[in-house]
């Protein structure tokens, strides 16, 4: 239900300022686990987490653009806008709508560069986000107290002091060094009506080589400074006044302090951009329903809006065409699983599962033919993410498969459903028996739950229709 304006922001600003990004900092991640194999262990799931990131970003570009959504999205909102011109009193309530979003999204586009990168540098180093957290905890306790922000009182400092340990053991100042000078680069690409003031009146006079010198320095003081750069140092900061801190003028908390106030700077604009959004996107739902002639507290043949509500979704099990004679089948086995196996990671599959399949132990888990185990099936339910662990149940409530994720053609689905190619994928509920029962020694668990198994012949045979239920 996302109007023209907010997808098209979306394909071709802000996603591709968070690949560009990621990008780059899942390479300095790569690149300082090369010769540390401790520290190649330690990065691990930092990369994957970003990683997934970027691919989810990737992908929802490339599709909106192949889907061309935003021309999808205009053509209904001339057709909108063709409807509520035709009648005065639709001109009356509805009349405003567009209008109004369009020039709410032109404000943000005028200086969405510089505002993504003022948000990002706060994340190159947890030594900038918790310096300037504590700038703003003490700013705060100097409200009076009916104004203060329970989050920044004295259990979130708590809570973020408790979680120091954490962060010290997992950060990498090298890539914090690195990435950090990457964002002062970018800043230094903005266009000339987005540059970024305090960064401008640190580096604005060089230019060049000269320029990446002085901005590789200032990033090395600002993660290495020995004051703060240890996790008693940095805590200290939180037993501080806001004169105190700013009378420091260390590296770190004085690029925090401009930061902050940088930061600042974008609050108004962004909350005059959320109420604007805030009042106008769901009276243009309440008109799109209403001029598909639907009644609005019914919303019958909408799209449901799962916003903090149980998703309900139905689909079928369905393979689907990627490319030109490309086809996926919904299914994988066991079979393939032990036919990758190359002994590397992702695809080095323990030598006991091996033994399982070549000895045909299967149990009562098996394919109708019971020649396999299947692993993985693909279906037509509609998912987003966080719906990793949903449960998926056939048409009489059995449970078949745990929904892990979604294929990489159905990415983009927060602005648009691609019948056609998106696929959830879940995991076979007999490949999990199979594992805790034969692989994992752990059937003990199956009977503690008291599983109750449907034979493998009729399981699938009888109806591929699907139920999802998904909770978010």
């Amino acid at each position: 239900y996302r109007e023209s304006y907010s997808v098209a922001y979306n394909q071709d600003i802000a996603m591709p300022f968070f690949i560009d990004v990621l990008s780059y900092q899942i390479e300095a991640l790569k690149d300082a686990g090369k010769n540390d194999s401790a520290a190649r262990v330690r990065l691990q799931s930092t990369i994957f987490g970003l990683s997934n990131d970027l691919k989810n970003f990737e992908g929802s570009v490339l599709a909106m653009r192949r889907a061309n959504i935003v021309e999808t999205k205009r053509a209904q909102e001339a057709a909108f806008t063709h409807w509520v011109n035709a009648d005065p009193a639709r001109k009356m309530k509805y009349g405003e709508i567009l209008p109004s979003l369009e020039k709410a999204y032109q404000v943000l586009t005028a200086t969405a560069q510089h505002d993504l990168l003022v948000q990002q540098m706060f994340g190159a180093s947890d030594l900038i986000a918790i310096a300037s957290f504590a700038q703003r905890a003490a700013a705060d306790k100097e409200k009076p107290e009916a104004e203060r922000n329970p989050a920044l009182g004295p259990q979130g400092i708590q809570r973020l002091r408790a979680q120091l340990p954490g962060v010290f053991a997992e950060r990498n100042p090298t890539v914090e060094r690195e990435l950090l000078a990457y964002l002062l680069k970018k800043a230094d690409e903005l266009p000339a009506g987005q540059k970024i003031d305090f960064i401008e009146k640190r580096f604005g006079n060089l230019q060049g080589d000269a320029r990446r010198r002085a901005e590789e320095d200032s990033a090395r003081e600002v993660v290495d400074g020995k004051r703060y750069s240890t996790m008693e140092g940095l805590s200290s900061l939180f037993d501080l006044t806001a004169a105190q801190l700013r009378e420091l003028h260390e590296p770190l908390t004085d690029f925090a302090l401009e930061l902050s106030t940088e930061a600042q700077r974008l609050q108004p604009r962004q909350q005059v951009f959320n109420a604007t959004v805030a009042r106008w996107r769901p009276l243009l739902l309440e008109g799109m329903v209403e001029m598909r002639g639907q009644n609005a507290s019914s919303q019958r043949n909408q799209y449901p809006d799962a916003n903090r509500t149980l998703r309900f979704s139905y689909g079928q099990v369905k393979g689907y065409v990627p490319r030109e004679a490309i086809d996926y089948s919904p299914f994988t086995t066991l079979g393939g699983v032990v036919e990758k196996d190359t002994g590397r990671e992702p695809f080095d599959v323990p030598e006991k599962l091996k033994q399982l399949y070549r000895a045909h132990d299967f149990g009562q888990y098996t394919t109708p033919d019971r020649a396999n185990v299947p692993v993985n099936f693909l279906s037509d339910t509609d998912i987003i993410g966080g719906n990793s662990g949903s449960p998926i149940m056939n048409g009489r409530g059995e449970q078949v498969g745990i929904i892990f994720d979604g294929n990489y053609e159905g990415l983009g689905n927060d602005f648009f459903y691609n019948e056609a190619k998106g696929r959830a994928i879940a995991v076979d509920i007999r490949y999990v028996l199979f594992l805790t029962e034969k692989f994992a020694n752990a059937g003990y668990i199956l009977k503690e739950l008291d599983i109750k198994s449907r034979a493998a012949r009729s399981r699938w045979a009888r109806s591929t229709s699907i139920f999802a239920s998904f909770y978010a």
